[in-house]
């Protein structure tokens, strides 16, 4: 009986985990400014699972995001943007 119980539990931790990992996505994509520089050094963060990444020196950046979660792009002395991450394998935004 103890057996069964702990199989069970491990089937349904297993699974649980599989279907929480299925969920998040790599989200890459480019950061300029108004003039459509790169933008190096920019803070990417996702709000709910807080997975965070910089931007490399042309722009770029790599993170790994749930769809529907808020996505806060900021570098100072530019304004912060909030952005909703809907599933797409890029993301081009501009800082102001």
């Amino acid at each position: 009986m103890t057996k069964r119980i702990y199989y069970l539990l491990l089937f349904v931790l297993l699974f649980t985990h599989l279907g929480l990992a299925q969920q998040q996505a790599g989200l890459g994509g480019r950061i300029t400014d108004d003039q459509g520089l790169p933008l190096e050094g920019v803070t990417i963060q996702a709000a709910r699972s807080g997975h965070a990444a910089q931007s490399a020196a042309d722009g770029t950046f790599s993170l790994e995001a749930q769809q529907g979660e808020e996505i806060t792009v900021s570098l100072i002395g530019y304004e912060t943007q909030k952005v909703i991450y809907e599933g797409q394998s890029s993301l081009q935004l501009q800082l102001n």
